[in-house]
């Protein structure tokens, strides 16, 4: 205690904290010593009592303040979610009703900040859901095996204090203090800048706006060819500008790939497909997809490049395709997820199908899956994607995707939004070709056409008049929607459609007055690669339902373990920027949903 006291009378004396010191010598000889096994033991019997108020209580004034993060967020949080089921798991309604009330409270203040990740997202629904023990997402919290799990990861984070104590010397806060003032600097040096670049931005305008009027004014003769290559420097600078702001949180500088470090693929590959551990197998695949989704553009490309050139997959062996069909749910899961992105940028793609079973094994999922499932979801998005390409449309027509496409989309009550519109854009894009056609005949899929032409989703609308205005290059469509009353139907559509909606039904009845099968606007089926497209942003599809209860590293965290130490390090990025999902920073950054792209659209 001696030692303790002394180091506590040095960091107060050096920290000029005199009443601090004052009131620790005033209580000091009061106060009857206790273990750290005390402390623990009170904390337990709290959570096996179910006593929400005496575990808090306790928990908070065990934990020092600077210690308050990363594990010890994510069980406050778990141990919220254990006291707010815990009167349903016991049958007490009435507690249940006051301990939503404190949850709700709770979501709203010191839970805030950590809801908006991934992880603990889903949780802001939980106050609204009736029966929460039978809703698939919350079910397991309301099982004995999950709170004795809960239980031994809070016994094991408090055990942490005393193999490695951490509050015993002032470590822990002198790295706490280095980081907020390399944070305070490095943000300087960015406003400092930031400004100088904007700065000189405006002075470049403003003399280009002065040689302008002075040419204007017969003054002086401007080089306008000269004064054009400027503008259109400054327009790239905006566009990177405009980049840059929204690929990245607050003022923080975009962080160069050389700051993430270069990955040891051989040996993150083992531990890919040795899959000793589920777990971390998901967090390896997730944090894989995070370099990709919280990154940007053109960090994300070179990421990709890597991967490709890696082979992280293991595509040349059809390493994706044994993933998803590897039957833990959540491990076939996270493979598509991170499929699916990868599946969004045309590199990407030219990557994915170097697996010869990757596009067999996602039909073969369609059809397995009989709910609206996450995996289900990012199977259909994927193949979509894929189905930019002529190769892969006819190999999903010969696998009847089409036939699939219609029964499931005959059901679009049942279907998300996401399954709804890249179901609809995959439909449209496999209706392009002429195998495709013959069987939208067999199938009768104007019935499908008509009930979905008129659809809420705007964007179901757009590919389902893609789809239309496809197949209608055949006289066979054409007799048979005059008999089905389409003429009518679109007319009247038009006369009640916005100007996007009715470019699109005009074509479309161009295209059934057209006298001449397959020449009126027809779509050339010579080439074999996908059309040329504007850049995408790569999105995470379905991160909202990311729940990964994982108690290891997860992010760059985890990825540290396989980063290649070189001689010449770059330059580390700054220590406050977030390496794991809990931060609302530069790794937090998650881009909006991109829709499907279709070939057909630069005609409708």
């Amino acid at each position: 205690m001696e030692d303790s006291g002394a180091e506590v009378h040095f960091y107060c004396i050096l920290h000029n904290l005199r009443k601090t010191l004052k009131c620790f010598y005033e209580e000091l000889p009061s106060k009857q010593n206790a273990t750290h096994e005390t402390w623990h033991k009170a904390v337990l019997q709290a959570f096996d009592k179910g006593n929400r108020k005496e575990f808090f209580s306790v928990w908070e004034e065990y934990i020092p303040e600077m210690l308050k993060k990363d594990e010890y967020e994510k069980l406050e949080f778990y141990a919220q979610i254990y006291f707010t089921v815990l009167p349903l798991i016991l049958g007490n309604k009435e507690a249940w009703n006051s301990e939503i009330k404190t949850f709700k409270e709770f979501l709203n203040t010191k839970g805030a900040e950590l809801c908006k990740t991934s992880q603990f997202l889903p949780f802001y629904a939980l106050p609204h859901i009736q029966e929460p023990q039978k809703h698939p997402t919350f079910q397991k919290f309301f099982t004995q095996n999950w709170t004795t799990q809960l239980r031994s990861r809070i016994e094991k984070y408090l055990k942490s204090f005393v193999e490695n104590p951490q509050t015993d010397n002032s470590k822990e806060l002198k790295n706490e203090l280095a980081k907020s003032r390399h944070r305070e600097e490095y943000l300087r040096n960015a406003l400092i800048e930031s400004n100088s670049k904007w700065t000189s931005f405006s002075m470049n305008l403003l003399d280009i706006s002065s040689q302008l009027l002075q040419h204007i004014d017969g003054e002086a003769k401007a080089n306008l060819g000269v004064l054009r290559r400027k503008l259109q420097e400054l327009g790239k600078f905006l566009v990177s500008s405009e980049e840059s702001v929204s690929n990245t949180s607050s003022v923080l500088p975009v962080v160069g790939k050389e700051q993430l470090g270069q990955l040891n693929f051989a040996k993150l590959k083992q531990d890919l497909f040795k899959r000793d551990s589920e777990e971390r197998v998901c967090a390896l695949l997730q944090a894989l997809r995070w370099r990709l989704t919280r990154t940007p553009a053109s960090v994300r490309m070179a990421v990709l490049q890597d991967y490709s050139s890696s082979d992280v997959l293991q595509l040349q062996e059809a390493g994706l395709s044994l993933l998803l069909r590897e039957r833990p749910p959540k491990l076939t899961e996270f493979a598509s997820k991170l499929a699916n992105v990868i599946a969004s940028d045309g590199n990407g793609r030219s990557y994915l199908l170097q697996d010869p079973h990757l596009i067999p094994t996602l039909v073969r999922i369609l059809h397995q899956e009989k709910s609206d499932s996450i995996l289900r979801q990012n199977a259909i998005g994927i193949l979509q994607k894929l189905s930019l390409r002529k190769r892969p449309q006819t190999l999903m027509i010969q696998l009847k995707v089409i036939e699939w496409l219609v029964a499931v989309l005959t059901k679009d009550s049942e279907l998300s939004d996401y399954s709804l519109e890249y179901s609809a854009a995959l439909l449209m894009n496999l209706s392009l070709r002429t195998p495709g056609k013959v069987v939208c005949e067999q199938v009768d899929i104007l019935e499908l056409l008509k009930k979905l032409i008129v659809h809420r989703n705007p964007n179901v609308r757009t590919y389902i008049n893609g789809t239309l205005y496809s197949i209608l290059t055949k006289d066979t469509f054409k007799q048979k929607a005059r008999e089905m009353g389409f003429e009518s139907l679109l007319e009247k559509l038009y006369q009640d459609s916005d100007e996007a909606f009715r470019n699109q039904i005009f074509y479309i009845l161009e295209q059934m007055k057209c006298e001449y099968e397959d020449s009126c606007y027809s779509e050339e089926e010579a080439e074999d690669d996908e059309p040329p497209a504007e850049e995408e942003s790569i999105s995470d599809e379905e991160d909202a339902e990311d729940l990964l209860d994982y108690s290891g590293l997860l992010g760059e965290d985890l990825l540290k373990h396989y980063i290649i130490p070189t001689s010449s390090s770059p330059t580390p990025a700054p220590s406050f920027i977030s390496q794991s999902p809990q931060d609302n920073s530069f790794y937090a950054f998650k881009p909006p949903r991109k829709l499907p792209s279709t070939p057909i659209q630069k005609h409708l």
